[in-house]
Parts: C-alpha cells; sequence; structure tokens
C-alpha cells in the first residue's frame, strides 16, 4: 500500500514510498528481476525528490544512494535496448553521485573503537557503500556508456567511455575487468582503422 500511495498528501507518504521502494528494488534487483527492480528504484528517486523538493525529512538508506542509482542503471540496460538512453541518463547521475560522495571507508574496526559503537549491520552497509562508489563499479559504468554511445554513433562515439573504463579498471585491481577492459579498446580502434593501438592493446588484454 506505501507503494501505491503517491497521492498521499499525509506529510509522512514520501518518506514512506523512498524507505519501501528502496529496500523492495534492491532486493529485485539482487533476484534478477529487472523489469521490478527499475519500476521501484525509480519509484524511489521520484520520493527522494519530492522529500527535497518540500523540504520533508528523511532517513538517508543505509547502503547509499549510489548503489540505488548503480542498480536502477543497470536494471534498466538490462530491460533491452531501446531503453538504453534512460539508462544512459541514470549512470551519468550515478557517476555525478559517486562523486559527490566521494571515497566510501570500510568500518572494520572493532566494536567500540575509540568509543563508538559499530554494529554488524553498519559493517556490512559499509562494504556496500564502498563497492557501489569503487573504480570498478565505475569502470563499469563506463563500459555500459560506451556500448550505449557506440549503438547510436559509432566507434568513435563509443572510445572516451571505453578509455575511461579501462582506466578505472587498471586503478581498481581487478584483472578479468582490466583485460575486459583492454579487449574492448582493441576491438573499438580496430574498427577506426588504427590496427597500432588496436594491437597495443590486444597485448595488453592478453597479459
Amino acid at each position: 500500500a506505501v507503494l501505491r500511495s503517491k497521492g498521499s498528501g499525509g506529510p509522512s507518504g514520501a518518506p514512506q514510498r523512498l524507505a519501501a521502494s528502496y529496500g523492495a528494488g534492491v532486493a529485485a534487483y539482487n533476484l534478477g528481476r529487472h523489469a521490478e527492480s527499475a519500476a521501484l528504484l525509480a519509484t524511489f528517486f521520484e520520493a527522494k525528490a519530492a522529500c527535497e523538493a518540500e523540504g520533508r525529512d528523511y532517513t538517508a538508506p543505509p547502503l547509499g544512494t549510489p548503489l540505488a542509482r548503480f542498480y536502477l542503471a543497470h536494471s534498466t540496460y538490462a530491460l533491452g535496448r531501446d531503453r538504453w538512453p534512460v539508462a544512459a541518463d541514470h549512470l551519468r547521475a550515478y557517476l555525478r553521485e559517486v562523486e559527490l560522495a566521494g571515497p566510501q571507508r570500510v568500518l572494520n574496526m572493532p566494536n567500540g573503537w575509540q568509543g563508538r559503537a559499530i554494529s554488524d549491520g553498519e559493517r556490512k552497509a559499509s562494504r556496500f557503500r564502498n563497492r557501489a562508489c569503487s573504480d570498478e563499479a565505475r569502470a563499469d559504468a563506463h563500459a555500459m556508456l560506451s556500448l550505449i554511445a557506440e549503438q547510436g554513433g559509432g566507434a568513435e562515439a563509443a572510445l572516451e567511455d571505453a578509455r575511461r573504463a579501462a582506466e578505472l579498471a587498471q586503478a581498481g585491481g581487478v584483472v578479468e575487468q582490466r583485460a575486459a577492459a583492454a579487449e574492448r579498446l582493441a576491438q573499438l580502434h580496430a574498427a577506426l582503422g588504427d590496427t597500432a593501438a588496436a594491437e597495443e592493446q590486444a597485448a595488453l588484454a592478453a597479459a
């Protein structure tokens, strides 16, 4: 009922929808139900915008806003190429939100460290926030933007995001992601007729 109460005039309507749609949307994403996840997380951002526009207080989700935006973008992307322009908007919003949030600290210290109580739930939430803002996650976002750009503008349009994905993959240190990013660059350079760059990236992918 909370998720359907968009027209509620009560002071708690938007904050309630915000919390309920976030939790349900994240759960649907983790179950691979992309259409449901996309609808629920879109409701979360609508409710968040309503709270902010109307000056209502709301509790920020423990796992963070960037995670919700990334899940929304990926779910929308997974719904098919006709939804890719919308996914691209969400991916760009995700990158802006990560920039705004800054590096996210993982709370690995023991409970009571420097007088602060830290629960297992807080530790787990901090790991999710950290991963959502990581170089690996941002590389994935740029990789998807590259594929979307290629659909509309060809290899040249896709190159900038592919390069950024490769830079972040290199910084993130995940071997498989780094190789995939280099392979993607090799394909784009080959399509543009730049044989030397294509061979260089192919060698990096194989290393």
